[in-house]
């Protein structure tokens, strides 16, 4: 039941840090063994890779291990997960990373420059805060070109191939949650180019908005030619970076957490609220507007 990338990612880090408990019984794989399995994973961190992030690695594979033993359990191979007895390795809250003003300026000029018809992707998750795989599934059946209305219902990701399952083929897929199903409105210079390309290319309904030459654009091309276009301005980008850039500054100028988090298609506003620890300014100018607020009392 679990979606390909997500199996994809487990099978990696199955691969490279499960080493040291690969091998043990299952009878033998009591809270002790897993414990100084997630303590060395730890120590490796430190000593052999930057600890950014890792911390959050250790927790995943953590998640995969007790996950596992539970199923193990379903199916009566063991009596009890000995996870039940390991507490959940903690992570640092998340840093948010998004591209400064200036940083965004030159990498939107660059991409625009290129010709590329990757090019309107970036804008879109810019301007609408649209994941990748959202951004490359919107088909022109999605838009509505008088309002600018954007239905966002459906991702395109790589999946195995129906009749071949070693290969896999692009196809649009449901998003992962139901509040990732939402509405968005393009306006200005979007919608206009929108309208604009539609009318130059006649398409049918079920293509892409998003081509290269008439086919879909995979989503790690598409992570991989923006992070080299990036690097030629000097930015540091990614698909997700850019997502980040475009909620830091929605919540600049609304300065509300809910309109951001509904918009992005979060489930829990704890997801969104990482945002707010970088907006000082924002945070200033509600200070400003509350002390102006209570002089008029």
């Amino acid at each position: 039941t679990r979606r390909p990338a997500t199996v994809a990612v487990d099978g990696v880090h199955w691969r490279n840090h499960f080493d040291a408990i690969r091998d043990v019984k299952l009878h033998d794989l009591d809270h002790f063994v897993i414990r100084r399995w997630l303590e060395g994973l730890q120590r490796s961190f430190v000593t052999h890779k930057r600890p950014d992030g890792q911390p959050h690695t250790v927790r995943l594979c953590y998640s995969i291990l007790r996950s596992s033993l539970s199923a193990a359990v379903e199916r009566d191979l063991i009596d009890v997960n000995p996870m039940t007895k390991v507490k959940r390795p903690a992570v640092p809250r998340a840093e948010p990373k998004f591209l400064t003003t200036d940083e965004l300026k030159r990498l939107l000029e660059h991409l625009a420059e290129s010709g590329d018809s990757r090019e309107l992707a970036v804008q879109l998750m810019v301007r609408l805060g649209l994941r990748r795989g959202e951004a490359l599934g919107l088909t022109w059946a999605d838009v509505d070109l008088d309002t600018g209305r954007i239905s966002v219902a459906l991702q395109l990701q790589r999946v195995p191939d129906p009749s071949d399952p070693e290969h896999h083929v692009l196809a649009r897929v449901p998003l992962k949650t139901a509040a990732s199903r939402r509405s968005v409105r393009a306006t200005g210079t979007l919608l206009e180019r929108l309208r604009q390309q539609h009318t130059a290319l006649l398409p049918r309904e079920d293509d892409f908005l998003v081509l290269m030459g008439r086919r879909p654009v995979d989503p790690q091309n598409l992570t991989q030619w923006l992070s080299i276009r990036a690097r030629e301005v000097g930015v540091n980008c990614s698909p997700h970076r850019l997502r980040h850039t475009a909620a830091t500054l929605m919540l600049n100028e609304t300065g509300s957490i809910a309109t951001v988090s509904s918009f992005l298609g979060h489930t829990e506003l704890r997801t969104t609220s990482v945002y707010a620890r970088v907006l000082s300014s924002t945070s200033d100018d509600a200070a400003a507007a509350l002390g102006d607020a209570v002089d008029r009392l």
